[in-house]
């Protein structure tokens, strides 16, 4: 007799008694399994099935070749099987989910580091010009006692190299004056009989980025361009109380540090006010 062809769509565990007793005299099976619920029935039920035929029928050594995987009846019972297309997605989807999500932190872990790194230089630069402002600050106090003349003789917000008439900001209340600085570009001034050394203010090309020497200082002289652009505003402010025609006595600083990371403008900001404390 001819064997024929069996497809279950659905294998329920009330289906199993039906099974061996309607197929007692069949030896070799097709079946294409569609389960609804658990992780690997198959092995389950096939072993159920197994158990069943072989208390009626002697089916060892034959072979049932479902559309998912191959099954192999032993002659001691047991069920030899590979894997199932669902095992196998499963088992990918698992591996995957293993390996993506620490790479993908340590890649997020790695642009955090250098974004804080850049952002950490960022602030010191942006530091560096109030400070270099503050030196020009105090090294002109102290000309005022030095040069030998009167008292306020010597502006507090004289620029170093100009001349006593120079100064760092000499627009109007209210309007910034943009410029580059570095600790590695010095004037000279002649406090009587005393050289005092000072930062060099410059309003040209402020847009020119900071450069790092092989010792790993940040100037413009010399060295290969780094990503960090630096400008400093300074904006003279008249206080309450001053008399007409005196200076001003506060001196409104905006440092700017500018940087491009990954494709992105990045920016740090500090202000500072300096006073005439003498």
């Amino acid at each position: 007799m001819k064997n024929p062809k069996f497809k279950v769509q659905s294998l329920r565990k009330n289906d199993l008694k039906f099974i061996a007793k309607r197929y007692l005299n069949f030896s070799f099976f097709i079946f294409h399994f569609s389960f609804r619920q658990g992780f690997t029935p198959l092995e389950v039920l096939g072993r159920k099935i197994l158990e069943i035929f072989h208390q009626r029928h002697d089916i060892s050594g034959h072979i049932i070749k479902p559309s998912c995987g191959k099954i192999v009846f032993s002659e001691n019972r047991r069920l030899l099987m590979g894997f199932t297309l669902i095992e196998t997605i499963v088992a990918l989807a698992v591996l995957l989910a293993a390996i993506v999500g620490p790479v993908a932190l340590i890649t997020k872990g790695l642009v955090d580091v250098t974004f804080a790194k850049n952002k950490l230089i960022a602030l010191h630069l942006a530091q560096e010009g109030i400070e270099l402002v503050r030196v020009q600050r105090d090294n002109n106090i102290l000309c005022d006692y030095l040069d030998g003349g009167a008292e306020m003789s010597w502006k507090w917000d004289h620029e170093a190299g100009g001349g006593v008439g120079n100064r760092l900001d000499p627009q109007p209340e209210g309007d910034f004056t943009t410029m580059r600085v570095d600790s590695s570009d010095l004037e000279s001034d002649t406090c009587g009989s005393y050289t005092v050394m000072s930062p060099d203010f410059r309003t040209g090309s402020v847009s020119s980025p900071l450069r790092i020497n092989g010792s790993g200082f940040y100037q413009y002289s010399s060295g290969s361009d780094s990503p960090f652009v630096r400008t400093v505003a300074i904006d003279m402010r008249i206080v309450g109380g001053e008399l007409a025609g005196d200076s001003p006595s506060r001196m409104e600083i905006v440092s700017t540090v500018i940087w491009t990371e990954r494709g992105q403008a990045r920016t740090v900001v500090l202000k500072d006010a300096l006073y005439h404390w003498r």
